[in-house]
């Protein structure tokens, strides 16, 4: 059952993490030199980036399922391989708009490489593979 919901959850993360960086990014495009954020769209920017971190902090750290941080890397690390495959029909997949522009940076620059890199990571442990109550964490003795 828990990697039923890790499965929900990475299908929910997929269009979350594009969208909220997508967007996000292409808010924050216009703070240059340091300058603080003076719009509320660059702050709502922000605040988008600042919600997609937490959200891959939220899939990342707890022992959920590793299906959930599984489904949003491979989406990352497939739209980076098709980049280098095919760099017309990889740009084509982004959606129009200010979130389809920023997607289309980040992809071209890598961090999306580098995103679903850091979220593939988590399903080569496979601790993260067995429930909780697998583990023989219950009695531990120093001399047998």
């Amino acid at each position: 059952m828990r990697h039923v919901g890790g499965l929900v959850l990475g299908i929910i993360a997929i269009p979350l993490v594009l969208y909220g960086t997508g967007w996000g990014y292409a808010r924050t495009l216009h703070v240059v030199g340091g300058a603080p954020p003076t719009g509320a769209s660059q702050i709502l920017g922000y605040a988008a980036l600042g919600g997609v971190g937490l959200l891959v902090g939220l899939i990342l750290i707890p022992r959920l399922s590793p299906l959930a941080t599984f489904l949003p890397a491979a989406a990352l690390l497939v739209w980076t391989g098709a980049l280098f495959w095919n760099t017309q029909q990889a740009v084509g997949w982004a959606p129009t708009g200010a979130a389809g522009s920023g997607m289309t940076s980040l992809l071209m620059s890598g961090l999306y490489g580098l995103l679903g890199v850091a979220l593939l990571l988590p399903l080569l442990f496979p601790r993260r593979w067995r429930r909780r109550d697998d583990d023989d964490g219950g009695e531990f003795t120093f001399f047998t």
